[in-house]
């Protein structure tokens, strides 16, 4: 496009200095065509002069230089040539010069017409070029402005896409600050929730610990409560072992005199022996009942604990989400404008591409034309059209 606009530059210098060299020679002509119409005007004027010169009058013989042309007259000649001539004297020699005088401007006037009809085919030329280099110049006046209006147009839009840009850019800064400051607070909620986290785990860690202690010790008990069994049960063994012996003796000792006395004592005995064992295993199911009661408290406890540590942590959970559902619509509708902006943007091109074909309509029609006449207007001259 420069390179075009360079040759088109210096072509449309070349024409300009063709025109003005034209309009210098067109000049020259009409100044030397005014002189000859004077010169002219002279002859006429000299021809009457000595056609009015009536017989036997006195009158003035002029002898005119008619070779460089009658503007400038010498006064000297006019001076040389006056003579006065008597009535008497010499009227047929002076009749005969006047005829001769009249041949000489009458054929003057015949070389002046044929450079008249030299100067007006000269002029005739002069004006088919200059016809040539207007149009030569008006077309390349065109293509100038035609480039002058590519480059404004793109200039136009260039503009059109940088503020457009411009404002993106300055929407973009804004909602990068705006998610940049979110991404810090959600930092530091995490760096938060990281750290409660810590202790979090080192509490479950303590507790872990703690609750190892408990399993082992239960272990133990388990152990001990075995082996205290296993002593009860020998325990109760030998226990019948010594009644029978006892009863055994009692019998060999005591005659009783009556046998319901007998059956009355054994029976007292068995429900004796019956009602220790019942009263050993109650006292065993409360004591298990008593520690899967504390057991079931304590953790309880240990839940509600852990539920009252972790709301916050669901709580900044919740709130992530939220913020990231708020930024993926954020981004659906900066999309949405972004789309809008583009058919925006293709609309004015078509705008402005359908004013730029009238803008050419218009020029192939008449640009550069006066209305009134028919001239071309270029840099503040007329030029008529031939």
């Amino acid at each position: 496009m420069d390179f075009e606009r360079q040759q088109t530059q210096k072509d449309r210098q070349k024409l300009l200095e063709r025109l003005n060299s034209l309009q210098k020679q067109l000049n020259e002509q009409k100044l030397y065509n005014h002189t000859i119409s004077k010169e002219n005007e002279l002859l006429k004027k000299s021809l009457n002069m000595l056609t009015a010169i009536p017989p036997r009058d006195k009158f003035l013989n002029h002898n005119i230089s008619l070779t460089k042309g009658i503007q400038n007259i010498k006064k000297d000649e006019i001076g040389q040539t006056k003579k006065k001539i008597s009535y008497h004297k010499n009227i047929s020699k002076d009749r005969t010069h006047n005829s001769n005088n009249n041949q000489l401007i009458c054929n003057q006037k015949k070389s002046n017409g044929d450079q008249v009809y030299t100067l007006k085919k000269q002029n005739k030329l002069l004006k088919k070029k200059l016809s040539v280099t207007v149009s030569k110049l008006y077309h390349c006046q065109k293509k100038l402005l035609v480039m002058d209006l590519k480059n404004s147009s793109n200039e136009l839009k260039n503009l059109h896409l940088k503020q457009e840009k411009e404002s993106l850019k300055k929407k973009l800064r804004k909602q990068k600050n705006e998610k940049y400051f979110q991404i810090n607070l959600l930092e530091t909620i995490q760096k938060d929730l990281n750290n409660f986290m810590n202790k979090k785990t080192n509490q479950i860690i303590a507790l872990k610990k703690t609750i190892q202690e408990l399993l082992i010790q239960n272990k133990k008990f388990k152990m001990k409560f075995k082996f205290l069994s296993e002593e009860k049960k020998s325990n109760k063994l030998l226990n019948q072992d010594f009644l029978k012996t006892i009863l055994n003796y009692q019998n060999k000792k005591k005659i009783r005199k009556n046998k319901t006395k007998k059956n009355q004592k054994e029976n007292y005995l068995k429900l004796e022996l019956i009602g220790e064992k019942y009263k050993y295993k109650k006292n065993n199911k409360t004591r298990l009942k008593k520690k899967n009661k504390k057991k079931t408290e304590t953790n309880e406890i240990q839940f509600l604990q852990n539920q009252r540590l972790l709301k916050p942590y669901k709580e900044a959970i919740y709130q992530l989400k939220t913020t990231q559902k708020i930024l993926m619509h954020q981004n659906t509708t900066l999309f949405k404008e972004f789309a809008i902006l583009e058919s925006n943007l293709k609309k004015k091109n078509t705008i402005i591409n359908s004013y730029q074909n009238k803008f050419l309509d218009f020029e192939k029609r008449s640009l550069f034309e006066h209305p009134k006449r028919n001239n071309f207007i270029m840099n503040g001259k007329i030029f008529f059209k031939s």
